[in-house]
């Protein structure tokens, strides 16, 4: 199950705030790597790529009552526009578009065939 979260930053660090309640009651872990952060805790996951690089031996976290907080040190004082990396989708190659045209048009009429008896 995800957990929900909201982030802010300024030049120098990324936060996090995980909202999460009891997070030590929880067995959260928090794992932070150059460009990806991944927490559990009991059931709940948050998987990020990160949007830029960070540095991991500056970055930390901390649990409160009601949140757990990570803090990650940037690499670059550059401004983060996302959280997260985008994934773009690859675009299908002609031939693939073909294909599945003619397997459409095929369906159809299939369709149109079925219909007419």
């Amino acid at each position: 199950m995800s957990v929900r979260h909201d982030w802010y930053q300024s030049e120098t660090k990324v936060v996090i705030t995980v909202l999460l309640k009891n997070a030590a009651d929880k067995n959260y872990a928090v794992e932070i790597s150059e460009n990806r952060v991944h927490m559990t805790a009991d059931g709940y996951e948050l998987d990020l790529k990160l949007m830029h690089p960070i540095v991991v031996e500056r970055s930390s976290h901390k649990a409160f009552s009601t949140k757990v907080e990570i803090i990650l040190a940037k690499e670059t004082g550059i401004r983060w526009e996302n959280l997260e990396e985008k994934v773009v989708a690859a675009a299908p190659t002609k031939s693939q578009s073909r294909k599945e045209n003619s397997q459409l048009m095929g369906n159809a009429n299939m369709k149109k065939c079925r219909v007419q008896s």
